[in-house]
């Protein structure tokens, strides 16, 4: 779903950079696909909690760890 945001976001950020691969329909493609990922996460919430949260803080745990990457590339 991020990859799919970042589609989204760079389009409007970068507007002007060269795309080698049109997304169909796009927006409505990208949007129609995070809102089934989004109601899908939701429903793993709230009735398989017993695994979902295990995956949620595996994916939380990158998020430090790619603010410490960017902070030392910064200093180079």
């Amino acid at each position: 779903m991020i990859t799919v945001f970042g589609v989204i976001y760079l389009r409007f950020k970068q507007p002007n950079l060269e795309r080698p691969y049109k997304t169909w329909l796009y927006p409505v493609t990208p949007i129609i696909y995070l809102v089934i990922g989004a109601a899908f996460c939701g429903l793993l919430l709230i009735y398989k909690q017993q695994y979902t949260w295990l995956g949620l803080i595996i994916v939380s745990l990158g998020i430090p760890i790619y603010y410490i990457i960017k902070k030392k590339e910064r200093q180079v």
